[in-house]
């Protein structure tokens, strides 16, 4: 028996990972997607973080943020249940690092 306990992480959904290597294929950079029809905060901070460590994997930035619905209840595209949307768009990696750049110089001004 060990004398500690083992922490198993979820890992990360393979369906995240074949998301994100789809955008890059087809070139979708720099386009911000929506993701929708959640229904809990703690789920919306979960798909966001399951696309950043997507984003990760594939070698590509990510911005990936949560809001509310912006008409929950009746909401188009995520149904009556819909209460949060999941916004992400991936960067090539050196675009993203020039950007951090220029915003750090405009920071320190």
């Amino acid at each position: 028996m060990p004398s500690q306990a083992r922490i198993i992480r979820e890992r990360n959904s393979a369906e995240w990972d074949d998301r994100v290597r789809d955008m890059i294929t087809g070139g979708a950079y720099e386009i911000e997607h929506d993701y929708f029809g959640i229904t809990t905060n703690q789920r919306a901070d979960k798909i966001r973080r399951n696309i950043r460590t997507a984003a990760s994997h594939q070698g590509v930035g990510c911005k990936a943020f949560w809001k509310p619905c912006p008409t929950p209840g009746q909401c188009r595209n995520g149904g009556s249940d819909c209460q949060f949307h999941v916004y992400y768009t991936i960067y090539d990696m050196d675009k993203a690092r020039i950007y951090k750049v220029k915003q750090a110089a405009e920071i320190s001004k």
